[in-house]
């Protein structure tokens, strides 16, 4: 059984912009930023039983952030099913077509189309392969006082993710409407270096 995106990404509050996008011959993507500005996260995690002992998991990341150059949207999502044995993921990023952060970090809202790669596996064989595009339009609300963090976490997990992540700066909890209902938070990084490379 292949091991979800939720456990890697929960420690994260900042995004990705891919270096190499996912393609069908492509063993090893790996998504890599150093950067400072704003950044907003959200993310959500459900789970429901399909046996006495087998349980069908959804989890869905959105990442936006903004360089001096970009203002960068990252999606992905898992679901898992340990009853039929089998996971999709789907993973993309794009260009922002509008981004807003207001004063504290109280509130902030994302438009994207973001192009999509989606690889299904049955029983850890690929089983499917599909492109697509996804609307975004998310706001965030902040939900809790603007605090300091200065934190550096890694997550492995051989054969499925490798995730590395740095920030400095400051944040506030969030909650996210919209395409989705997610938890997260809003951010401003001094500054901030994320790494993520999955097989």
């Amino acid at each position: 059984m292949k091991r979800s995106i939720a456990s890697l990404a929960v420690v994260a509050t900042s995004a990705v912009t891919f270096l190499s996008g996912p393609t069908a011959t492509a063993a090893t993507t790996t998504y890599q930023e150093r950067f400072s500005g704003y950044s907003l996260y959200g993310i959500s995690e459900t789970f429901e039983p399909c046996s006495e002992t087998g349980r069908i998991s959804h989890e869905t990341l959105v990442n936006v952030f903004t360089t001096k150059t970009s203002k960068t949207v990252f999606y992905s999502s898992y679901q898992g099913d340990e009853c039929a044995d089998t996971q999709t993921y789907s993973s993309g990023s794009g260009e922002a077509a509008e981004f807003d952060v207001s004063g504290q970090l109280s509130a902030a809202h994302a438009i994207a189309s973001v192009p999509i790669w989606t690889q299904s596996y049955h029983q850890g064989v690929p089983a499917a392969e599909v492109q697509s595009t996804l609307e975004l339009d998310l706001t965030w609300t902040a939900t809790g006082p603007l605090s300091k963090n200065l934190y550096t976490s890694t997550n492995k997990s051989p054969g499925v993710y490798n995730y590395s992540y740095r920030f400095n700066g400051q944040s506030r909890p969030a909650n996210v409407t919209g395409t989705f209902d997610l938890t997260g938070s809003i951010q401003s990084a001094s500054s901030a270096t994320l790494q993520v490379s999955h097989e």
